[in-house]
């Protein structure tokens, strides 16, 4: 798996089977993922499971305490809403309390 970083972006991409791409601010414990993509022909087949759980490994590493995503379905051959919250679920995020009209799926994890 590869990692490449910027000023404020963390890439991680599985060959070209998936990617994820992250956000932080500087001195920041908590870091957004903007999004994780699993190619078509990958799908069903863990690895987004194995992104995701290498990329929050790598960022409780980075000293980040907090993993925030807001979901949404990338296309119509993808999971559905629901289906993508249970992604998430099962690897221990929660719904946000502090959902809001431009991120009404925001899902947290805390990672301490």
């Amino acid at each position: 798996m590869k990692v490449k970083f910027t000023d404020n972006k963390i890439f991680i991409k599985d060959e070209n089977r998936a990617f994820l791409n992250a956000t932080f601010c500087k001195n920041s414990k908590t870091i957004f993922i903007e999004l994780l993509k699993v190619e078509r022909d990958y799908r069903n087949k863990n690895v987004g499971t194995k992104v995701l759980k290498r990329s929050l490994e790598f960022f409780e590493k980075k000293g980040f305490q907090k993993v925030v995503l807001n979901v949404l379905p990338l296309d119509s051959n993808s999971l559905n809403l629901v289906q993508l919250k249970n992604f998430y679920k099962k690897h221990g995020f929660i719904e946000s309390p502090q959902k809001a009209l431009s991120r009404p799926n925001l899902m947290i994890k805390y990672i301490i």
